[in-house]
């Protein structure tokens, strides 16, 4: 699945390691200690001791950051209805899946020993955004934007925008347009194929 493996190779891997990274410590009380908490286990900052076993940076993720199912559901927009209940939750269960297994691993590599900066933090009411400079032998001065949204007095991260284009929108379009031109179980089988045993 060449068109689907790198929209999920290029935006899920960051969003995968957000969702991967936040179960490391004590919960954030602000937006931009939830972003510096995440960009140090990317860089490789050792985590704390409590979470040091084989699976510990791995384990309980989804509900300290990420909500997969309201998330999921916004993704799929107008489908999420057209689609079966049993396609809906295997749909959200791939997602996890795909974002431990494999985005994870792709997003710390990328991000290893990288200078990042948080360089400003702006909160309305129940939303923020924190934004960092992150530069790369590569690409170079990088800006990523954090979008993130207070749900049960916690923080979580809804959006990421690379210079400006963001992931979780762009994700979005793909998903809606292969369900159109094909269908939920088309899109299922190419997640499966890009998930590791």
């Amino acid at each position: 699945m060449p068109k689907l493996g790198r929209q999920l190779s290029g935006l899920i891997g960051f969003v995968g390691a957000l969702m991967m990274t936040t179960n490391l410590a004590a919960e954030p009380q602000r937006p931009a200690q939830l972003v510096m908490q995440l960009t140090n286990i990317l860089r490789g900052v050792p985590p704390p001791a409590a979470v040091a076993s084989t699976n510990g940076v791995e384990a309980h993720w989804t509900s300290r950051m990420f909500d997969v199912a309201g998330v999921g559901q916004w993704i799929m927009g107008k489908h999420w209805h057209t689609c079966t209940a049993a396609e809906r939750q295997q749909f959200l269960g791939l997602f996890s899946g795909y974002l431990g297994r494999v985005a994870y691993p792709q997003a710390t590599t990328f991000f290893r020993n990288l200078d990042v900066r948080v360089v400003g933090e702006q909160i309305q009411a129940q939303q923020a955004t924190v934004r960092t400079t992150v530069t790369h032998p590569r690409e170079g001065l990088m800006h990523v934007d954090y979008g993130l949204v207070q749900h049960l007095g916690h923080w979580r991260i809804r959006d990421i925008t690379f210079d400006g284009i963001s992931l979780t929108l762009n994700f979005r379009a793909k998903v809606q347009q292969l369900i159109q031109t094909q269908s939920c179980a088309e899109l299922l089988q190419r997640m499966r194929k890009k998930i590791p045993d």
